[in-house]
């Protein structure tokens, strides 16, 4: 629109408008009505907010005649109204700038926190999901006081028969649980959610079971934001929480379709582990019910999932008071761990070598006896010579320092050096230059 086309708009735009609300094709044509009202509101905000809002106070007037017979009227509504106020959002943070062309809170007050609050079968599940869609996506705007006392409304949905309520639910639970007040205090606390916490982690469970959200990727993140949310709050739900998780996760191996479902539901096992791992009564069950996955994941080699396994062995590993004996099923792992093929998977290096130095920091002396050292060494010497993963070589190195007693290795020394030093004439990175210099002064710094 050029600056001298004002009188370009006119209430036929309103129809135009209406049109593509009411078409056949109701999402194509409501995305397109909405990108117009956002192209002439940039233009010509005052026109196109005294007719748009007009035009929405109909719809809102027509639904509230018949709720059930003109649902799509709200449903027009809401979106017409993001449309005229979201200027810019991010998935962060939501709408991060608005127009001062609607009160947003006064909306949400008047007519979507009713639609939230509704009973049971007392909003249509489109109209319900685009008030929640609505909170989501102005989560920022609308504040703590009147959020809070929706919250056990929006447990409630959690558990919704409708697949697009009770996703469109746990997107909303999840991501207000990340909104900050300033750069770093989040806005809500654990102790918000305590009283709901026994109906959130039903609900969200509960959900897994409606038919197509078997693997529901929205509800999983939620399972996953609540447990890191709660913090040690998690704990007298946490093994009833991990039978759940573990039998979702036997049931994935054998079929492995949604990756960013695993993802959030390791994320979701990976939380439990750090924020109840601690207690040892706790460790032991998780043992119980993890290991069955675990043993599944190595046997059958899924690929998709060893990263994984080895990233939450690690972290239970690492859990472990140093010096105490590790369970005879982590030592049985540990010769697999070794196996050439594991390292020539790239996505597994990583998490190989955190797996690696937790051994060793925990429970060196079962390595030693067992015959290990030579195969770990092997794989150190498998990582130094490439200029990708030659960093990774030097962690290792760096754990026989901090873990083992130098007469247990010393043998070993001149061969290291010899290995390193080539590496450093023939082929020497800044990186690699940096690592030598940081394992020779700790080898120094521990041993004179």
């Amino acid at each position: 629109f050029r600056d001298d086309d004002e009188e370009l708009f006119s209430d036929n735009h309103v129809e135009y408008i209406r049109r593509d609300l009411e078409g056949s094709d109701a999402d194509t044509r409501r995305r397109g009505a909405c990108e117009l009202v956002k192209a002439l509101t940039a233009k010509f905000p005052q026109h196109v907010t005294t007719a748009i809002t007009g035009y929405v106070a109909s719809l809102l007037q027509q639904y509230s005649t018949d709720p059930k017979k003109f649902w799509k009227a709200k449903d027009a509504a809401i979106y017409l109204v993001m449309a005229l106020t979201i200027r810019s959002k991010s998935l962060v943070k939501g709408a991060t700038e608005t127009n001062d062309l609607v009160n947003i809170v006064d909306f949400f007050n008047q007519h979507i926190a009713p639609e939230i609050a509704a009973p049971k079968g007392g909003s249509h599940p489109v109209v319900r999901a685009d008030a929640l869609k609505f909170l989501t996506m102005f989560r920022q705007q609308i504040p703590k006081v009147v959020v809070a006392p929706l919250l056990p409304a929006l447990v409630a949905l959690l558990a919704a028969e409708e697949n697009v309520v009770h996703s469109y639910a746990a997107n909303c639970f999840e991501r207000l649980l990340t909104v900050k007040e300033g750069p770093s205090v989040l806005r809500y606390a654990s102790g918000d959610i305590a009283p709901l916490s026994q109906s959130i982690y039903t609900n969200l469970f509960q959900a897994f079971s409606v038919p197509d959200s078997a693997e529901n990727e929205y509800v999983m993140k939620c399972v996953m934001r609540v447990i890191a949310f709660s913090g040690a709050d998690v704990k007298p739900v946490a093994t009833i929480c991990l039978q759940q998780l573990s039998v979702m996760l036997l049931e994935l191996c054998k079929n492995p379709r949604n990756p960013t479902f695993a993802h959030y539901l390791f994320e979701s096992v990976a939380s439990l582990l750090k924020n109840a791992g601690g207690d040892a009564a706790i460790m032991g069950s998780f043992e119980q019910l993890l290991f069955p996955a675990y043993q599944h994941v190595l046997t059958a080699d899924v690929v998709e999932f060893t990263p994984y396994v080895f990233q939450l062995l690690a972290q239970m590993i690492e859990g472990y008071p140093t010096g105490s004996s590790l369970p005879e099923a982590y030592m049985a792992i540990f010769p697999a761990l070794l196996t050439p093929l594991m390292w020539d998977r790239r996505a597994n290096v990583t998490p190989l070598v955190r797996l690696l130095k937790a051994y060793l920091s925990k429970n060196p002396q079962a390595i030693v006896s067992g015959g290990h050292l030579q195969g770990v060494l092997g794989v150190f010497q498998k990582l130094v010579s490439s200029k990708a993963q030659d960093h990774q070589g030097f962690y290792i190195l760096n754990s026989f320092v901090e873990s083992l007693a130098l007469e247990v290795w010393a043998d070993h020394l001149p061969t290291i050096w010899s290995i390193l030093f080539q590496r450093q004439q023939a082929s020497r990175t800044p990186k690699f230059s940096k690592s030598l210099i940081v394992f020779t002064c700790a080898l120094c710094v521990k041993h004179g």
